[in-house]
């Protein structure tokens, strides 16, 4: 979200908690070979897409490289998606 605007809905030592929080969820985490995380951990989006888009063969992140920007309203929606997939493969016995 480097570079991306804090919403205007909220004040911004709120909006700025707020995204600091949603930074170190599941929602903004992917897998990244031990090469690659270093070289485009504190990047903005765009080139953290185009890192992903060339370098990741990984299912879970097709959907996210589609995206133009990445934003909070998007890391809850995936924090939710991957709960409900992590949910339905290890169920309660």
């Amino acid at each position: 979200m480097s570079g991306t605007p804090l919403p205007d809905d909220k004040p911004k030592v709120e909006a700025e908690l707020e995204r600091e929080k949603l930074l170190h969820t599941v929602g903004n985490l992917t897998l990244l070979t031990k090469k690659l995380n270093p070289s485009v951990s504190n990047s903005g989006w765009l080139t953290k897409r185009a890192a992903l888009e060339e370098h990741s063969g990984l299912a879970m992140n097709r959907a996210i490289i589609k995206e133009e920007n990445w934003t909070e309203q998007q890391i809850v929606e995936r924090s939710q998606e991957l709960s409900i997939l992590a949910r339905s493969i290890w169920e309660r016995l």
